[in-house]
């Protein structure tokens, strides 16, 4: 259980944010200096720090979770359940498979209908999620469509023991979908537990939990329900499981494989299965494999790329994932710090997650030390008073860096283009990585063939990251040093570089879908120029100039205060940290 502000015994002197000192709770009674005020507070962070007797904690952060185990509800079903079940094309022999039980639950208010629902106890129908034999998680569903599933319990696939050592399974959106699929005869298929929702959708901890079932499959079959959140789950399932064995199931004008039961009888649903079509991703494409796409375009538009919320700068670049930006600038102009900032603020905002090639940023704590700088918007290692963060500030930067980087490990890593391809997929199936860097290019171990010159080399090996970045849904950032640098002749300032000045080819230029140089003044404010924007929906070419913290490495645009992505964070993580229910 959480803590609350009155159960700390903390005062804070009535403020609802901030930052403020006041009156230790454990010492400053017995102190000789009562009234000395040693208690740091961070109201925003929900932290504090005694700089007396160590005294410290957070409200945030709680102990490792340990899943609820539900218990087992035996009781038979009625004739009333069993022919509400009937009516839906579903045998009572089938529910015995499954073990559908019911009972009176507590369940939350809801609409049913056009009319509000008022929460109380109502009879359910009980979805039992069992692994290895063992019950794990139950769905409650009343008669007024109001759902929620037990709390604190695990989340996982809906009939997961059924593909367990296959070669193949069929993930859809519903449990009675699931039951459906499996009675008209194909037995491996398996359900998430919480549909499908664009707030949601990218969340998979059902998969993340479990994904060593999918890590030898051959073939998975998706088969979503027909509407913008179906095909949302979809794209992000084939994006972790990779398009090279996904196949996409269609029930024709049905929603999902209920519905086709329904309206088509029995014998039939197995031939949409066998019907599905592989995931286009090599070679020739026609306009047949994408109708659904296409007509979900022209009904709902594009997705909104992510803006980091920076001023003028979000309208001049946002991001999206399956996007390629190059990053360059002179050395020492804070190009890979720039670029740090961005995605610290894709994480905080959006739950983005990052796989980092960075080794002129090791060794790890010296990394961590620049992003829990400026995550928190204090100094990791400054010895000016009021500057350094608090012990309490440096676990939730602790906690936000596990939750959204995974670094290379230099000492083991392949680092050579295909080998961090091959990393960066691997992230994306097991992490769920939204993002990546490569910084700098020039660490990287080129391997270039025998016979082939600079830029045939930077050509193939850019082709190489394009075709991950497109394949797997990734944004990835690559930083790249110019050599081409020239002097203004007045003024000895080196004059602003362009993705032409990088070394090697006009490939930089030609394959990337943005181009950013950062391009530091001598009055230490910093330029951001947006040289290339392949999608005008993505934003337009420009200038932006920020401010810069030397003490956190943050940016703010002139005029402007500096944001905290903590805030941010802690927002994201109150949207996002309950499943939805249904």
């Amino acid at each position: 259980m959480k803590l609350t502000w009155e159960q700390t015994g903390i005062d804070l002197k009535g403020k609802s944010g901030g930052q403020l000192k006041t009156k230790c709770p454990k010492c400053s009674a017995e102190r000789k200096h009562k009234s000395d005020t040693c208690l740091s507070v961070n109201i925003d962070t929900r932290t504090w720090f005694c700089h007396n007797c160590g005294f410290k904690g957070t409200l945030n952060i709680a102990e490792k979770k340990e899943y609820v185990m539900p218990l087992c509800n035996l009781t038979s079903l009625s004739k009333e359940t069993i022919s509400w079940f009937e009516n839906r094309g579903i045998k009572e022999s089938t529910l015995q498979y499954f073990k559908i039980t019911e009972s009176e639950e507590w369940m939350p208010e809801g609409n049913f209908q056009g009319k509000v629902i008022e929460a109380g106890k109502r009879k359910t129908i009980n979805f039992n999620y069992y692994r290895d034999g063992s019950l794990v998680n139950i769905k409650y569903r009343d008669a007024k469509k109001s759902f929620r599933l037990v709390k604190d319990a695990e989340l996982i696939f809906y009939n997961i023991d059924a593909i367990k050592a296959k070669s193949e399974c069929l993930i859809c959106e519903g449990e009675i979908d699931c039951m459906t699929i499996y009675q008209e005869g194909y037995y491996y298929a398996i359900s998430v537990p919480n549909g499908a929702s664009k707030s949601n959708s990218a969340q998979l901890t059902y998969l993340d939990n479990n994904w060593e079932l999918f890590e030898s499959m051959e073939k998975i079959y998706i088969a979503t329900d027909n509407d913008e959140a179906g095909i949302f789950l979809q794209n992000e399932l084939i994006r972790r499981l990779g398009a090279d064995r996904c196949y996409i199931v269609t029930f024709g004008d049905c929603k999902d494989a209920n519905e086709f039961l329904e309206k088509n009888g029995t014998g039939k649903l197995i031939d949409c299965i066998k019907s599905a079509l592989p995931v286009p991703i090599k070679g020739i494409w026609t306009v047949e494999g994408f109708k659904e796409k296409i007509f979900n375009l022209y009904k709902n538009g594009r997705e909104k790329p992510n803006q980091v919320k920076l001023g003028d700068f979000d309208h001049l670049l946002s991001f999206r994932q399956g996007d390629f930006t190059v990053v360059s600038g002179i050395p020492s102009h804070g190009k890979s710090n720039f670029t740090l900032w961005l995605m610290i603020l894709l994480s905080a905002r959006y739950g983005w997650k990052w796989v980092v090639f960075a080794p002129e940023n090791m060794p790890e704590e010296e990394m961590f030390s620049m992003i829990s700088s400026m995550f928190i918007g204090q100094s990791f290692d400054s010895e000016i008073p009021n500057y350094k963060m608090a012990p309490v500030d440096v676990e939730i930067a602790y906690e936000f860096v596990r939750e959204h980087f995974y670094f290379f490990k230099f000492s083991e890593a392949d680092t050579s283009v295909t080998g961090i391809c091959d990393t960066i997929k691997e992230c994306v199936k097991k992490y769920g990585v939204n993002g990546a860097i490569v910084d700098p290019w020039n660490c990287v171990e080129h391997l270039v063939p025998n016979g082939q010159n600079e830029t045939q080399y930077i050509n193939e090996s850019l082709a190489k990251f394009t075709t991950v970045i497109k394949t797997y849904g990734i944004h990835l950032f690559l930083v790249a040093h110019p050599t081409k640098l020239k002097k203004d002749n007045e003024t000895g300032a080196y004059e602003i570089p362009n993705l032409y000045s990088i070394s090697g080819s006009a490939h930089w230029y030609n394959k990337a879908d943005n181009g950013i140089i950062v391009y530091r003044n001598k009055d230490n404010s910093v330029d951001v120029h947006i040289q290339k924007v392949r999608w005008k929906f993505v934003g337009e070419c420009g200038t932006v100039r920020f401010n810069y913290d030397f003490f956190t490495g943050r940016y703010s645009e002139q005029g402007k205060d500096f944001l905290l992505p903590y805030r941010f964070w802690n927002e994201w993580k109150r949207i996002n940290t309950e499943p939805v229910p249904f």
